[in-house]
């Protein structure tokens, strides 16, 4: 019992320190909140389910796909960004994350409702699958490891460097009379980019995606991961990720406490957590810089 609990936390915690990092990642250089990466997330999840059950797609092909379309969406995003300012457009995507939470109750004939959607396998590409739990870890590792290292890469780029300085200095772009929308555009894709991946691998994992799944606990699971290592690297969040998930899982896995009460307690803790931290990290600062 104890080896697949670990193997379930160590599943975990590669899945939520990618979406974590996507969530993070425009934090980090915009200084505001994007809650349409949620939207997005839902959006990718479902579009993964669908092309694995209906078209028998692998996973693989299933996160392209759902990449590709959830870029659709990512435009409409950008197109609205540019006419909004930070503190409208925070409030504008949070509205956003809801109405795709209350689409994907409501639109049973595509999500399956309240009943969510099953059925789907863990076919990687070809004839090969991942059926077993440690196989879907040493698979989950693998694509861990090229995103974190391509995150790792891509800020030693001169183009992170030039995202960073527009983050920094917007109104004096803007002032400046430069286009500012290549660079949301670029910020967005990479957001989009790890939210299929991450909650790609997430439906492969569970077999089963469902409306519940994407509301207040796991927004408040992700923002206490991206804001607990919000000084860390990348390689840091991962640690973190183990570490939230640990805790956030065992009263679950060992019902230290009853089953119907882990879930109030959970976001409970992480709440006074997300409080704490943003208290000492953010204090007198936006997300970490001085006004």
């Amino acid at each position: 019992m104890r080896d697949s609990f670990l193997v379930h936390i160590a599943i975990s915690a590669i899945i939520f320190a990618i979406l974590a990092s996507g969530f993070r990642f425009y934090v980090r250089l915009k200084g505001t909140l994007d809650f349409s990466y949620l939207a997005i997330v839902i959006f990718a999840s479902y579009t993964s389910a669908l092309s694995n059950i209906h078209r028998d797609i692998g996973i693989l092909g299933s996160i392209g796909i759902a990449f590709g379309i959830s870029l659709l969406f990512t435009f409409f995003v950008l197109y609205l960004s540019s006419r909004l300012d930070d503190v409208y457009f925070t409030i504008w995507t949070l509205a956003l994350y809801i109405l795709a939470y209350q689409l994907a109750f409501n639109l049973e004939w595509i999500t399956g409702g309240a009943l969510g959607l099953s059925g789907m396998n863990r076919n990687i590409i070809g004839d090969v699958f991942a059926t077993w739990l440690q196989p879907y870890l040493v698979f989950s590792a693998i694509i861990g490891a090229i995103v974190f290292a391509g995150l790792l890469y891509f800020k030693k780029t001169y183009l992170y460097r030039i995202l960073q300085w527009w983050g920094e200095n917007a109104v004096v772009i803007k002032s400046l009379g430069v286009q500012i929308s290549w660079y949301k555009l670029i910020m967005i894709v990479i957001t989009t980019l790890l939210a299929s991946v991450g909650w790609g691998l997430y439906s492969f994992y569970y077999l089963y995606i469902d409306p519940p799944t994407f509301w207040l606990g796991m927004l408040i699971l992700l923002i206490t991961i991206a804001f607990v290592s919000y000084k860390w690297n990348d390689l840091g969040v991962l640690l973190v990720s183990f570490i939230v998930l640990l805790g956030y899982e065992y009263l679950r896995f060992f019902k230290v406490v009853d089953a119907a009460k882990v879930g109030y307690l959970r976001e409970i803790i992480f709440g006074l957590l997300i409080i704490i931290v943003s208290f000492i990290i953010f204090r007198k600062t936006s997300f970490g810089r001085s006004q």
